[in-house]
């Protein structure tokens, strides 16, 4: 059920070839047409994505975003607390027909050209900082910013070159703080395991848009709630842990096979971090939801196939 402080939907599609934090410089402007996206960000992989379907915009602007456009923002939400939930890189795009549409479809990820081409070769003095072998390697990644950064001050007692690709160097680094790193919308964010986004909390209950009850089981809790933009990586998210326990007991009553199985442990005040999630909207269907899934904060993040 629609929570009364979410009516009206609002989505827009920006496509251009610079993108600033005012919109296109260049480029197109969609929201009266049907838009359907999928919108996948993590902490455990590659560069997150963003699938795209534009119905009926037409053969000229179709023809703009595949030959001339090469970057994209999806902003969505509700009337009168819209958020960005991508910003990216176009990869390709394709136009179809189903049924009586005409349907263009982008597919795109967010710095996923810095993440794929960047390379440093830098020498580092002694004396320098993680911070300061950040710094190297953010000026080899046109198009990602800094942003909120969580790396200890010492500094390295000998010099050392810092040679390979900027994403190996930035696992590194992570690994050194025991954090993980990711780009989101542009920014790279380097957060510890027990720290998170120091943006509002999430609160996430019936009253503010909870579909269903949470989920939970070895690697996490996993939440959907309505389409909401202030989710992202490393975000913390309050969840009330009556209603994870309630599922966790039905789920231990099943059988004996999930007897056997660990459930992932509760936070002791509902705070958790999300480490994936997913947007997901139709403007003219029935899609417009966030699934989340998190970790209490501190706790490992769950590598999945193809992580970092």
């Amino acid at each position: 059920m629609l929570s009364t402080a979410n009516f009206g939907r609002v989505c827009s599609v920006e496509v251009g070839k610079t993108l600033g934090s005012t919109g296109a410089a260049s480029g197109i402007r969609l929201t009266k047409h049907r838009i359907v996206f999928t919108v996948d960000q993590s902490l455990c992989g590659p560069p997150n994505t963003a699938s795209i379907l534009l119905y009926n915009i037409g053969p000229t602007k179709s023809a703009q975003i595949k030959n001339e456009y090469d970057q994209v923002r999806v902003t969505a939400g509700y009337k009168g607390k819209p958020g960005l939930i991508f910003s990216g890189n176009v990869k390709f795009t394709t136009t179809y027909r189903e049924g009586v549409d005409w349907i263009t479809e982008i597919a795109a990820a967010d710095g996923d050209r810095a993440y794929l081409h960047s390379h440093v070769s830098v020498p580092l003095a002694a004396g320098r900082s993680a911070v300061d072998a950040l710094d190297e390697v953010l000026k080899s990644m046109p198009g990602v910013r800094k942003g909120f950064i969580q790396l200890a001050g010492t500094t390295y007692l000998r010099g050392k070159i810092l040679s390979g690709p900027a994403h190996k160097i930035l696992d590194q680094i992570a690994r050194d703080n025991a954090a993980a790193w990711s780009i989101t919308n542009g920014t790279l964010n380097i957060v510890r395991a027990d720290g998170v986004l120091p943006s509002q909390a999430v609160v996430v209950n019936a009253n503010t848009g909870m579909i269903g009850a949470p989920e939970v089981s070895g690697k996490g809790i996993k939440v959907r709630m309505e389409l909401n933009p202030l989710v992202e990586p490393n975000v913390r998210l309050v969840l009330d842990n009556n209603n994870i326990k309630i599922q966790a007991t039905q789920l231990y009553a099943s059988g004996p096979k999930m007897k056997e199985k660990k459930l992932v442990r509760l936070d002791p005040d509902g705070n958790y971090k999300v480490f994936k999630q997913r947007h997901q909207g139709d403007t003219h269907g029935p899609d417009w939801y966030t699934d989340a899934e998190t970790v209490g904060i501190g706790q490992p993040i769950p590598r999945a196939g193809g992580a970092r």
